[in-house]
């Protein structure tokens, strides 16, 4: 078995962790080729939600630990929030608080790109683990390949969703966009509660049923980015 720092340890969590999420931070960037956003602040989007992890973690470990909350709807649920808050605030924080903020479509590209940024550190440390405990390469590369299938879309979706929300108020006044901002958040931490309560009960064909549905929910984004294209300040 290979040891953890060794290049092709390094290698394969380069690839499983961090080549996914490109691909799909390419795929839905294609979306805003219209007026695309700088290259700079897409990168300090993305690694402010990969820096966002750190105190969803400790957060997280809060409120299993330090509250004492067992596992299940309520602890999953939490966590999801906590997730799809800091996610949120590292988008709000870079892309959303600059003045390239300027049309609806970024209030679903910068969220996305926070949200890969918080998947990409969430996959190196998933298979680090991995490698740690001394996974067999094959069930690393599968682990690796099923955060590609689920977890990596999860965070795409369920901020895309919020930002999609959030876009239907741009041009509306500061409260009106702060419900929306709250109601992104709900439904943001709703998908990711979902997720997170199927997947812990899943195992085997039940896993491929629960990232089948966020694929269909990721198609419903594809079509929501459309939806946003033609919102006008005379439409909303």
């Amino acid at each position: 078995m290979a040891t953890l720092f060794s290049l092709e340890s390094i290698l394969l969590i380069v690839l499983g962790g961090i080549l996914p999420v490109f691909i799909w931070l390419w795929f839905w960037l294609r979306e805003d080729t219209a007026r695309p956003e700088p290259k700079g602040l897409i990168l300090a989007t993305f690694l402010a939600g990969g820096a966002a992890t750190f105190p969803a973690f400790v957060l997280e470990k809060i409120a299993s630990t330090g509250f004492h909350i067992p596992e299940g709807v309520l602890l999953f649920t939490l966590w999801a929030f906590i997730e799809e808050l800091m996610k949120f605030l590292a988008a709000r924080l870079t892309g959303e608080g600059s003045r390239n903020y300027d049309e609806p479509v970024d209030s679903l590209v910068y969220l996305i790109t926070a949200a890969l940024g918080f998947a990409a550190v969430e996959n190196i440390l998933f298979l680090v683990y991995h490698q740690e405990t001394g996974t067999a390469l094959t069930d690393f590369i599968l682990g690796g390949n099923l955060r590609f299938l689920g977890a990596n879309i999860l965070h795409a979706v369920a901020s895309g969703v919020a930002g999609g929300i959030m876009a239907f108020a741009f041009y509306r006044s500061k409260i009106i966009k702060g419900l929306f901002a709250l109601f992104g958040l709900a439904t943001a931490t709703l998908l990711h509660s979902i997720f997170n309560t199927l997947i812990m009960g899943s195992t085997g064909g039940g896993i491929l049923i629960t990232f089948a549905y966020f694929w269909a929910v990721a198609t419903l984004l594809i079509l929501l980015f459309e939806r946003v294209k033609k919102i006008t300040p005379r439409y909303v």
